[in-house]
């Protein structure tokens, strides 16, 4: 789980590094920036579910059923 992160940390700053210096157009540039958003929306729901399911095995555990 800590790798996940970690992973999507690294690439968020990498694309966003690259979008930075890229010289396009305004409305390619707003358009890759658009899908680059979506992405990132779906790595964080991605992050959240993972640690939703953590959080259920360990109340289980807890609970002992």
């Amino acid at each position: 789980m800590t790798a996940d992160c970690v992973t999507v940390g690294i690439l968020i700053a990498s694309l966003l590094r690259v979008l930075w210096r890229v010289k396009l157009p305004t409305r390619q540039r707003r358009m890759i920036l658009c899908i680059f958003a979506s992405s990132v929306v779906l790595a964080f729901a991605a992050i959240f579910h993972i640690v939703g399911h953590v959080l259920d095995i360990i109340t289980l555990m807890v609970a002992g059923i």
